[in-house]
């Protein structure tokens, strides 16, 4: 279990990242599918819902995060601190698949609040907690530009398809810069068990 690496799975608004969560733990809930090096390891948690969780819990809409920078800081911050949770909780008891990553509300303050939030952020013990996380998983990043971008009225969504791609860019940015390791699951790999064999590949290789 120790060597079991945690799963990322992040990037822009519908690019697919729920779906292939699902699908991953889909494919986990067999013990034989969970044979590592020969060995079964336990069924992963999932981590999902985070900010959608956050966003009716403390009554935030989406239009907050593009009307005021003060409740789109306050909002980033706490989904900051419900990731850490989460991923602390289910750290105890096993390893996680999870859909967003504590880096998710840090690009989201960067990008609708600007660089100082989100310098804020990366200096709080959570991101700080997290980001050690993120270095040892197995992070994925969801490319934009994927042909099924709808607005389901409850994410905050760019304005056109150039900001998606810039949300995408900034992303990859974020992670460079924080030296974490991801791997690009490319906006052509449109099939769902291509992408799900993409990640099972890294992982037992892992």
């Amino acid at each position: 279990m120790a060597d079991t690496k945690n799963i990322y799975i992040v990037g822009a608004q519908c690019t697919g990242k729920t779906t292939l969560v699902h699908a991953l733990s889909k494919f986990f809930e067999t013990q034989k599918n969970r044979c590592l090096h020969g060995e079964a390891t336990p069924k992963p948690y999932i981590i999902d819902e985070v900010a959608r969780n956050v966003l009716r819990e403390h009554r935030f809409t989406a239009s907050d995060i593009t009307s005021s920078k003060s409740r789109a800081a306050q909002l980033q911050k706490l989904i900051l601190a419900a990731q850490c949770q989460m991923e602390r909780e289910t750290q105890r008891n096993g390893w996680y698949i999870s859909d967003r990553s504590a880096l998710d509300p840090i690009v989201y303050a960067r990008y609708y609040v600007g660089e100082d939030a989100a310098e804020e952020m990366m200096k709080s013990e959570e991101w700080l907690e997290m980001w050690e996380c993120m270095k040892l998983g197995l992070v994925f990043v969801c490319e934009s530009g994927v042909p099924w971008l709808f607005d389901d009225g409850i994410r905050v969504m760019p304005d056109d398809v150039s900001g998606w791609i810039k949300f995408h860019d900034l992303f990859c940015k974020m992670l460079n810069e924080a030296g974490v390791e991801y791997y690009l699951i490319p906006k052509t790999m449109l099939g769902l068990e291509e992408r799900l064999a993409m990640v099972l590949s890294v992982w037992k290789e892992s």
